[in-house]
């Protein structure tokens, strides 16, 4: 998984594999929507299409300058705001997409637009400088179609038809190689990198479409020729596992395992129709991808139904991973984040309204214990949600004692997610001596 790409907590992959999975191992879903104090008006995260962490925090980035963060490893999230009142709005607002964003050491973060802008910020994006790429040559495409990180100080990055490398997190670079086989209209439209920037791929769009591979650190390149034959032009995203191992999603899930060279279309999940742009992986082995069913929709027609899986074989089986979608929720899934094996993340646009309109932006955390504690934004009620698929109430705090320290592992969601899971017996108090957990006294 490259560094700058990042998700949420996930279980060892022994527990995912196990055919009988637990109902409480699943996504639990945070609304994110902050009221700002000046104004009173409520800022959705917008596209929530970026997320990326760092040891410390984390960062999720949506269109219109929107931002989010947290600093528990994505049991919470606030607003990143420039004005320290948690609004989402993070101070500019650019008019060229977003392409990249990176958690770096401690409180720095980078963003990168394709309009030749960096925005670094050293106080976890309350606040960001920008800084304009004028160094980067005109170009018959003149946009920084994409970027990937080496280390800290080094990166890679492309316009129309020139690789930059820069050592110095971008205020100096150079160009190190330069397109001797685009033809007509076409350009380099995205780019990945292995994490030591050995192996390099880069998109060609807008004519024959392909891709260009590099073995040797970007000094040469060799044309390579894919048949997307149940993609979407655009819609493509590259996860290296390592120098050797890489995965493209779009339409479908291809493997390389010559760092691009060749490439075997994977088999879907079952019952499914396709795997999305929406991919991440660990490593060689152990990945989650976004793939879609068919189902019949109010109408009676066909709708297309969202399913997030896990492989721990490199995309030849897969396990579904889509407990805990509350009922009455609508979500597009926009990013998936595999940061490490207890950390897997889903942003998504979120709907939970009458009208099925978008009302704004989610984040999914996914839940790797046997039960989860859950409480919501509304009400200070405390419920076990367990195998059973069932919400246990905890009735007070004298009983809650008996079970747990302190209330440190406590999910807070919005309160329609607990409205949509019908309620179990209460939880009792736990009999001193007794070795049995929380889990087996509420399922009876």
């Amino acid at each position: 998984m490259k560094i700058q790409k990042f998700i949420v907590a996930f279980v060892a992959a022994v527990t995912l594999l196990n055919p009988i999975v637990s109902f409480a191992q699943g996504w639990v879903i945070f609304d994110l929507t902050v009221l700002d104090e000046n104004t009173a008006d409520g800022y959705y995260l917008q596209e929530p299409e970026i997320i990326s962490f760092n040891d410390v925090a984390g960062y999720a980035w949506g269109d219109g300058g929107t931002m989010y963060k947290t600093f528990d490893g994505g049991r919470s999230w606030i607003g990143a705001s420039n004005d320290g009142v948690g609004n989402t709005w993070i101070g500019f607002d650019t008019q060229f997409a977003v392409n990249r964003l990176y958690a770096l050491d401690g409180s720095d973060v980078m963003i990168v637009s394709s309009g030749k802008n960096v925005y670094k910020s050293d106080d976890y994006a309350f606040s960001f400088d920008s800084e304009y790429l004028d160094y980067m040559e005109s170009d018959s495409a003149n946009w920084l179609w994409g970027s990937s990180q080496i280390s800290d100080q080094e990166y890679l990055f492309i316009n129309g038809s020139r690789l930059y490398k820069t050592y110095d997190t971008f205020e100096t670079a150079e160009v190190i190689y330069e397109s001797n086989e685009l033809n007509g209209r076409e350009f380099y439209c995205d780019m990945a990198a292995s994490d030591s920037g050995k192996s390099v791929i880069i998109e060609i769009c807008s004519g024959e479409e392909g891709i260009i591979v590099s073995d040797d650190y970007g000094e040469s390149f060799t044309r390579v020729d894919i048949d997307f034959s149940l993609g979407v032009n655009g819609q493509c995203d590259f996860d290296f596992a390592s120098d050797d191992v890489v995965y493209i999603g779009r339409g479908g899930l291809y493997k390389s395992i010559d760092g691009g060279l060749n490439w075997e279309l994977m088999p879907e999940p079952e019952d499914t129709i396709g795997v999305g742009s929406q991919i991440s992986f660990l490593d060689e082995d152990n990945g989650v991808v976004l793939a879609w069913s068919r189902k019949f929709g109010s109408d009676g027609d066909y709708d297309f139904d969202e399913r997030i899986y896990f492989t721990a074989d490199g995309g030849y089986t897969w396990t579904l991973m889509n407990n805990l979608f509350p009922d009455g929720y609508d979500l597009w899934i926009r990013d998936l984040y595999y940061y490490n094996q207890d950390m897997i993340f889903a942003s998504a646009y979120c709907n939970y309204g009458t009208d099925y309109e978008l009302k704004g932006a989610c984040m999914l955390r996914y839940n790797t214990s046997k039960g989860v504690l859950i409480k919501s934004e509304d009400s200070p009620n405390v419920y076990y949600a367990g195998s059973d698929g069932l919400l246990h109430w905890i009735p007070s705090e004298e009983i809650f004692y008996t079970w747990y320290d302190d209330f440190s592992s406590v999910e807070t969601v919005p309160q329609d997610y607990v409205d949509s899971m019908k309620l179990g017996y209460d939880a009792v108090a736990r009999v001193i001596g007794n070795q049995e957990d929380i889990e087996t006294t509420t399922n009876w």
